[in-house]
């Protein structure tokens, strides 16, 4: 969810109460205008923690600009450390791009991998992220893959007798 003109207010004030802007330039929704309400509160708070602690070059002072480009920055840097997303077999194209459209949000959210695919699976509607099945090559199923599917094969069965 994106910043309200008062988170964006509150980050401003954190910028103005560690001295690195002016109490007019931060103050109000002017800095909400100026970007901020593109930004998730988390990801500017983040931000502006980075922005204080390491400064910003030969400035002493932080703008609204400045706070929307580290921010945007933290979330590149978060998608580009996660791996690629693998959409559960079973999806046509659209249910693929709703599925790789959650992930990276819940990525870009600061979720883990693991958890953005649970996030993810849960977006188009799965109960349960399952990896596609490896191609068929007459190999022995892995126990671990078997319990897996299992449980979900048994949480599904309560879940229909429950509601039956």
């Amino acid at each position: 969810m994106l910043m309200c003109p008062v988170q964006a207010s509150q980050i401003a004030a954190s910028v103005v109460m560690a001295g690195m802007a002016r109490r007019e330039d931060g103050i109000g929704q002017v800095w909400w205008g100026l970007g901020l309400n593109e930004l998730r509160a988390a990801d500017a708070e983040a931000a502006v923690r980075d922005l204080v602690a390491g400064g910003i070059g030969e400035r002493s002072w932080i703008t609204a600009r400045d706070v929307v480009r580290r921010a945007k920055a933290i979330r590149r840097a978060r998608h580009d450390r996660a791996p690629e997303p693998v959409p559960p077999a079973g999806l046509d194209f659209k249910g693929e791009q709703r599925f790789r459209r959650w992930y990276w949000i819940a990525v870009g959210n600061g979720e883990q991998p693991d958890t953005a695919l649970e996030l993810a699976a849960g977006g188009v509607g799965a109960d349960r992220y399952l990896p596609p099945a490896p191609p068929d090559t007459g190999e022995p199923v892995d126990p671990a893959t078997a319990a897996r599917v299992r449980g979900v094969l048994e949480q599904a069965k309560k879940k229909e007798e429950r509601r039956g």
